[in-house]
């Protein structure tokens, strides 16, 4: 159990580490935002970990005969955190090759 955890410290370690500023794209501070939304909930998955052996999820929806997933508020940050960080990565990319293109 220990393992897992000391694994998502070194990717989260990988993740806070930013670039210079000379080599950054002016689209960072969004994506930054992202990130730091995706770490924070890592960081509450992980504390859950540290301090109660697993992860304690206690949102749990319902509508009719259909179940949905059952998750916590770290889960959300790091789902969203997520979807949005890919579609500005994607976005971003288009508008980039666009930009390229014209030159």
């Amino acid at each position: 159990r220990r393992t897992g955890s000391c694994h998502t410290l070194f990717l989260l370690f990988l993740m806070i580490r930013r670039p210079p500023r000379s080599t950054r794209k002016e689209s960072s501070a969004a994506s930054d935002v992202y990130k730091r939304q995706i770490l924070s909930g890592a960081f509450g998955n992980l504390i859950d970990r540290f301090l109660n052996g697993k992860v304690v999820d206690f949102l749990d929806f319902m509508v009719g005969n259909f179940h949905w997933y059952v998750f916590n508020i770290a889960d959300s940050c790091v789902t969203i955190g997520m979807v949005l960080f890919i579609s500005h990565s994607i976005i971003f990319n288009k508008e980039e090759i666009k930009k390229q293109s014209t030159l």
